[in-house]
Protein backbone atom coordinates (compact mmCIF):
# COMPACT_ATOMS: atom_id res chain seq x y z
CA UNK A 1 0.00 0.00 0.00
CA UNK A 2 1.26 3.15 -1.12
CA UNK A 3 0.06 6.13 1.39
CA UNK A 4 -2.63 5.67 4.12
CA UNK A 5 -4.56 2.38 4.15
CA UNK A 6 -8.37 2.31 3.17
CA UNK A 7 -10.54 -0.78 3.36
CA UNK A 8 -14.41 -1.59 1.81
CA UNK A 9 -16.48 -4.38 3.05
CA UNK A 10 -16.89 -7.36 1.40
CA UNK A 11 -18.83 -10.13 1.34
CA UNK A 12 -21.06 -12.17 3.30
CA UNK A 13 -19.05 -11.60 6.40
CA UNK A 14 -18.49 -8.10 5.79
CA UNK A 15 -14.35 -8.56 5.39
CA UNK A 16 -12.50 -5.65 5.44
CA UNK A 17 -10.45 -6.08 2.16
CA UNK A 18 -7.85 -3.20 1.25
CA UNK A 19 -8.99 -0.99 -1.89
CA UNK A 20 -5.55 1.02 -2.32
CA UNK A 21 -3.04 -2.10 -2.40
CA UNK A 22 -0.28 -1.42 -5.02
CA UNK A 23 1.67 -5.05 -5.34
CA UNK A 24 0.69 -8.06 -4.44
CA UNK A 25 3.47 -11.05 -3.96
CA UNK A 26 2.06 -14.41 -3.48
CA UNK A 27 3.53 -18.18 -3.16
CA UNK A 28 2.05 -20.58 -5.95
CA UNK A 29 1.60 -24.01 -5.00
CA UNK A 30 -0.07 -26.88 -7.41
CA UNK A 31 -3.42 -26.40 -5.58
CA UNK A 32 -3.76 -22.70 -6.04
CA UNK A 33 -2.13 -22.26 -9.48
CA UNK A 34 -4.28 -22.14 -11.80
CA UNK A 35 -6.68 -19.88 -9.39
CA UNK A 36 -3.58 -17.71 -8.34
CA UNK A 37 -3.35 -16.81 -12.25
CA UNK A 38 -6.04 -16.70 -13.31
CA UNK A 39 -9.82 -15.54 -11.58
CA UNK A 40 -7.81 -14.44 -8.41
CA UNK A 41 -6.01 -12.28 -10.93
CA UNK A 42 -8.56 -11.56 -12.76
CA UNK A 43 -10.41 -9.81 -9.20
CA UNK A 44 -7.17 -8.12 -8.26
CA UNK A 45 -6.78 -5.63 -11.88
CA UNK A 46 -10.31 -4.86 -10.51
CA UNK A 47 -8.62 -2.53 -7.79
CA UNK A 48 -7.28 0.73 -9.75
CA UNK A 49 -4.05 1.30 -7.58
CA UNK A 50 -2.64 -2.34 -8.32
CA UNK A 51 -0.13 -2.16 -10.91
CA UNK A 52 2.55 -5.17 -10.22
CA UNK A 53 1.96 -8.94 -9.13
CA UNK A 54 4.78 -11.16 -8.03
CA UNK A 55 3.92 -15.35 -8.18
CA UNK A 56 6.65 -16.68 -6.39
CA UNK A 57 6.79 -20.70 -7.55
CA UNK A 58 7.63 -22.93 -4.53
CA UNK A 59 9.28 -25.97 -6.37
CA UNK A 60 11.48 -24.02 -8.40
CA UNK A 61 13.73 -20.41 -8.85
CA UNK A 62 11.03 -19.28 -10.61
CA UNK A 63 8.89 -16.05 -10.62
CA UNK A 64 6.43 -14.71 -12.70
CA UNK A 65 6.03 -10.79 -12.70
CA UNK A 66 3.43 -9.17 -14.02
CA UNK A 67 3.77 -5.24 -14.52
CA UNK A 68 0.78 -2.98 -15.56
CA UNK A 69 2.52 -0.63 -18.43
CA UNK A 70 -0.03 1.90 -19.87
CA UNK A 71 -3.32 0.43 -19.16
CA UNK A 72 -1.67 -3.31 -20.02
CA UNK A 73 -0.11 -6.26 -17.94
CA UNK A 74 2.98 -7.26 -19.20
CA UNK A 75 4.62 -10.76 -17.55
CA UNK A 76 7.93 -11.66 -17.38
CA UNK A 77 9.51 -14.88 -16.14
CA UNK A 78 12.53 -14.15 -13.63
CA UNK A 79 14.77 -17.40 -12.82
CA UNK A 80 18.04 -15.60 -12.03
CA UNK A 81 19.12 -12.01 -10.73
CA UNK A 82 16.98 -8.60 -9.30
CA UNK A 83 13.51 -8.44 -9.71
CA UNK A 84 12.61 -4.25 -10.22
CA UNK A 85 9.26 -3.02 -8.68
CA UNK A 86 8.62 0.17 -10.13
CA UNK A 87 5.72 0.85 -8.69
CA UNK A 88 7.08 1.05 -5.15
CA UNK A 89 10.72 1.70 -5.84
CA UNK A 90 12.28 -1.57 -4.47
CA UNK A 91 14.50 -4.62 -6.18
CA UNK A 92 14.75 -8.12 -5.10
CA UNK A 93 17.24 -10.72 -5.45
CA UNK A 94 16.31 -13.91 -6.88
CA UNK A 95 18.86 -15.41 -4.65
CA UNK A 96 17.36 -13.83 -0.96
CA UNK A 97 13.76 -14.40 -2.43
CA UNK A 98 14.97 -18.66 -2.43
CA UNK A 99 17.50 -18.11 0.78
CA UNK A 100 17.66 -21.43 2.57
CA UNK A 101 14.79 -23.07 0.49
Amino acid sequence: VCGEPTFKNVGKKKQGVLTNLVVIVEVVSDISRRYDFGEKFEAYKAIPTFSEYLLIEQKEHQVTHWQKIAGEWISAIITDGIIRLASVDCELKMVDIYEGV
